[in-house]
């Protein structure tokens, strides 16, 4: 479990652990405090004041993770910090790098999920709203079709949810037992 290895590694676990919470709170609450009228992606303001709570950092990474996921940047902030709670403690993460892929991924799917509704305006980021308007494009029928479109739905938030409990080490078995007993 504590499986920090050398000195070397003990303080390296730790400042990159400490870093991903710090960093993850940082984050959280410069998304939080976001205002779109701050200086960030396409918008450079001269000598306005900013109301981001970290300022003009605070601005520009907000709106970077805002225009990029919407909303539901807040789940990669939990995920980031999550992170950097396991690599603080020296908990052994195995297929890092695949399941930061996945939670991006993850949360993509989740806000295509949402535009598939439509049913309330959501602010789901660029990079889902050009993915959905490819998929209308390429498979009308899965979205005008009442009954596709809430099997498209019910698969993207499946999807969704699976990448999601494997990026944070949820095993499915758990649920079983839960289910089970």
């Amino acid at each position: 479990m504590f499986n920090y290895g050398s000195f070397k590694l003990l303080l390296l676990k730790v400042f990159i652990g400490i870093f991903l919470i710090c960093f993850s709170l940082f984050l959280f609450v410069s998304i939080y405090t976001y205002n779109p009228n701050d200086p960030g992606i396409g918008r450079l303001v001269g000598k306005s004041e900013i109301t981001n709570f970290f300022g003009f950092w605070g601005a520009f990474f907000s709106s970077i993770f805002i225009t990029l996921y919407g909303q539901a940047s807040f789940l990669l902030v939990i995920f980031f910090s999550y992170l950097g709670i396991f690599i603080f403690l020296g908990i052994v993460l195995k297929r890092l790098f695949l399941k930061i892929l996945l939670i991006l991924l993850s949360v993509t799917l989740i806000n295509i999920s949402l535009l598939h509704q439509q049913s309330f305006e959501t602010d789901s980021g660029l990079l889902s709203k050009v993915l959905f308007d490819i998929y209308k494009s390429y498979f009308p029928l899965l979205v005008n079709n009442l009954l596709y479109r809430s099997l498209s739905i019910i698969c993207f938030t499946l999807i969704s949810i699976i990448l999601f409990f494997y990026c944070f080490f949820i095993n499915i078995s758990f649920f079983k037992k839960i289910v089970l007993n």
